[in-house]
């Protein structure tokens, strides 16, 4: 049987395929990690992460492990019970992935020591998440923490 050997456009066509295909798995891997992230199938969340998974909160210093972000996720669930990640925009590039999101949800239990208002919040955010191996291995997230605090009644004095 003969081997077919490709010319330099048809391997460059078949590379450029291939890529294509990574980022569109890269894509269904972050919609699905916000998906059971909106669930709290926290479980399910932590088996689509590696083991040395790392969070990186807007400007903070030092990165959060899963089991770092975990309690943190849970505290933000009950203050927001119907607390929700709407991806405005998604593009993924090699083993990035970006998101614009807009995130809601109604106040119903203490955050931060603000008192439940019942009151709806909506901000944005820009989170990129970095995939191998059809895993995630890091979440850049940067919110507007300032719009959705003074959407519950914080002021700045």
């Amino acid at each position: 049987m003969e081997t077919k050997h490709l010319t330099k456009e048809e391997s460059l066509l078949k590379e450029f395929q291939q890529i294509k295909a990574q980022e569109k798995r890269n894509i269904e891997t972050t919609k699905k990690c916000v998906e059971y992230l909106d669930k709290q199938e926290l479980q399910s969340l932590r088996n689509t992460c590696t083991n040395d998974f790392k969070l990186f909160m807007g400007s903070a210093a030092k990165a959060m492990s899963m089991d770092e972000a975990i309690p943190m996720i849970e505290m933000f669930y009950r203050a927001f019970p119907d607390y929700e990640h709407i991806i405005e925009n998604i593009f993924a590039s090699g083993t990035y992935v970006v998101m614009l999101l807009t995130l809601t949800g109604t106040h119903k239990n203490s955050f931060q020591e603000v008192a439940p208002t019942n009151n709806r919040i909506a901000y944005k955010s820009i989170q990129i998440y970095k995939i191998v191996d059809d895993m995630v291995t890091e979440i850049h997230a940067v919110e507007d923490d300032l719009t959705m605090m003074t959407q519950i009644g914080f002021t700045l004095q």
